[in-house]
């Protein structure tokens, strides 16, 4: 028996085991609604009660590549031998994809060795939170659930946050990222009417999904109210790359190979299916190259600007000297250009990053793996031990870049300031305004006077003015030095 499940788009479900007491209340208005249809077929479906169907066995899946095993059950329930029969039923459709899954995971442990590659793991992770949960479900709390399910020794699994209820950003996203799925579907509550469950906000989705996609973890989305979360494929085009290619468009030629014996080149062939799954492989790689791309080059920048500009001297680099270096300013002017398409505090950044690498203590490998907006963030800890502890924390904990600037700005005021410790005192207002003003005077090429050109370009009108500007100047500044003088 086959049938299309609201569970997962573009799979079947395959039902030789029917069934589940774990009595989960959002099971109420679907699976166990559903089975309520099973009346004069089966009393035991209709009664929701864990039960085999030997008979299905035997029975074709459907045409789906992806097919959802004992879908309308916990295959947990299940008895040991039954469990295996299933799986040889399964070792003769090496050309279908079968999800099995419990919120028990620790039952497929006895079966690991016999499960054949078509197979994924799959477990329902709805939060990271313990405390209340049993308020909705008798199955194991999630962070037993989460434990089991990282105890398998398995290559293909996937988790579903589905109905997802409100969690910790933070340590969701770690659970989820070192249980290295091979994707993740994410949905909301279906009927939050009939079966009311403590949800996150948007914001909350919004980084959870931005901290997953950082990890390169594919989201999937299902049901998600029109939510726009970043990094989350939409269902319709999870369904695209979950089925065969259906649509048919023009596009790049495939290639194969002509039957000419050892001269066999490659001949080009119109594509006119779109090949969805070929196409979220290139996109993933890419956006991976272009992260690793991005990073390592930030690095390279940082250091070849910090020798170009700088002499490859720190200390010069670093102080607050607005005139240190008139070229590197033009430079950083540039910046947002298509000459330079960066921003000027990413340019700022990668030096910064290059300055702090030559400065890690030997040995130092965590700030070196982060990635440079991770990076940044460290950079106001300025002790190059500290930011290397703090590195090895967030690399270990899978910090988000929000978590860890709420960890820097506690350090940072845990830190009393003692001048004979390094750091440096707030800069006084009148430094800080005679020094922006200077700044503001630096023409190119770093002269702080006007050209005899550059006064001729004004007209009579605004020479006055200009003069006018300039005398009121004069006087504040002279008003100034007095004050300096006396003081």
């Amino acid at each position: 028996m086959t049938a299309t499940p609201n569970m997962y788009p573009s799979t079947k479900t395959w039902s030789p085991f029917k069934g589940c007491n774990f009595d989960c209340t959002y099971c109420v208005p679907t699976f166990k609604a559903q089975a309520k249809r099973q009346k004069k077929n089966c009393m035991r479906c209709y009664r929701y009660e864990p039960h085999e169907h030997p008979e299905r066995l035997s029975r074709s899946p459907g045409k789906d590549d992806i097919i959802f095993a004992c879908g309308n059950s916990d295959i947990s329930f299940c008895a040991p031998t039954f469990v295996r029969q299933i799986i040889d039923a399964i070792r003769t459709r090496p050309e279908k994809t079968f999800y099995l899954q419990s919120k028990k995971p620790a039952c497929f442990e006895p079966f690991l060795k016999l499960l054949p590659k078509n197979v994924i793991l799959v477990t329902t992770l709805e939060t990271n939170r313990d405390e209340g949960y049993d308020k909705f479900s008798k199955a194991p709390p999630p962070s037993e659930r989460y434990h089991q399910f990282k105890a398998l020794d398995y290559p293909r699994k996937i988790v579903t946050i589905e109905p997802v209820m409100d969690f910790d950003v933070e340590v969701f996203t770690r659970w989820i990222v070192s249980l290295k799925p091979e994707y993740v579907w994410l949905g909301l509550n279906s009927h939050p009417d009939s079966a009311p469950l403590p949800e996150p906000s948007e914001e909350k989705l919004r980084q959870l999904t931005a901290a997953l996609a950082q990890h390169k973890v594919l989201v999937k989305g299902k049901k998600l109210r029109g939510y726009v979360l970043p990094g989350v494929l939409t269902q319709e085009l999870s369904r695209r790359l979950d089925s065969s290619p259906q649509t048919v468009k023009g596009g790049i030629g495939m290639t194969k190979e002509s039957s000419s014996g050892d001269n066999a080149v490659a001949v080009v062939e119109p594509d006119s299916v779109i090949d969805y799954a070929r196409v979220e492989r290139a996109a993933s790689w890419i956006h991976k190259k272009l992260i690793e791309t991005v990073d390592r080059g930030a690095r390279d920048i940082g250091e070849y600007v910090l020798k170009e500009f700088f002499k490859g001297n720190p200390e010069f680099a670093s102080s607050r000297d607005p005139y240190k270096n008139a070229s590197f300013r033009d430079l950083a002017d540039k910046c947002g250009t298509p000459e330079i398409p960066v921003s000027k505090s990413w340019l700022h950044n990668a030096v910064a990053v290059a300055i702090m690498i030559r400065q890690l203590p030997q040995g130092a490998t965590a700030f070196k793996q982060l990635a440079l907006s991770h990076q940044a963030e460290l950079l106001p800890l300025r002790d190059p031990a500290k930011v290397e502890k703090v590195a090895k924390e967030a690399v270990t904990m899978v910090w988000t870049v929000s978590h860890l600037r709420e960890v820097v700005a506690k350090k940072r005021s845990k830190t009393p300031k003692d001048e004979s410790k390094g750091g440096r005192s707030p800069t006084p207002v009148i430094v800080k305004t005679l020094n922006r003003s200077l700044k503001v005077f630096t023409l190119e090429g770093g002269k702080r006077s006007f050209t005899k050109a550059q006064v001729e370009e004004l007209d009579e009108e605004q020479r006055k003015e200009a003069v006018e500007s300039a005398q009121g100047l004069i006087e504040q500044l002279k008003d100034l030095v007095i004050k300096l003088k006396k003081a």
